[in-house]
């Protein structure tokens, strides 16, 4: 979707255009993912829907959206894990420049994440 566009529930499910049920899902089922795929999604009404959390609650195992981080919709479970670490490592000191600190940041990222 294009940025700052709206989607209705009717986009994510209704018939004639369900990208959720006719593309998603039978891509993790084709690729044999057996459902190991996070899907995010932030707090939209689109998302928050009655009918959009029945439906992944009778089709995927989910999370309803009660327990949803409700202050982000920018929340990325990369961002508490990955993140944590860069700022330890590349944050303790003082840099001279932005420079410097992106050198730091992709030093320790080369070292401790890139395999």
């Amino acid at each position: 979707s294009v940025r700052g566009q709206q989607i209705s529930v009717s986009t994510l499910l209704d018939a004639g255009n369900k990208p959720t049920e006719e593309k998603l899902l039978p891509w993790v089922q084709t690729n044999n993912l057996d459902m190991n795929v996070i899907l995010h999604q932030d707090s939209a009404p689109a998302h928050t829907s009655k009918k959009a959390q029945k439906w992944l609650e009778d089709n995927v195992p989910f999370w309803p959206n009660k327990i949803w981080d409700p202050y982000s919709h920018d929340a990325n479970p990369f961002d508490f894990t990955f993140k944590v670490h860069v700022e330890l490592k590349a944050c303790t000191v003082r840099h001279p420049n932005i420079n410097n600190l992106k050198d730091t940041v992709n030093q320790h990222v080369n070292t401790q994440w890139v395999q």
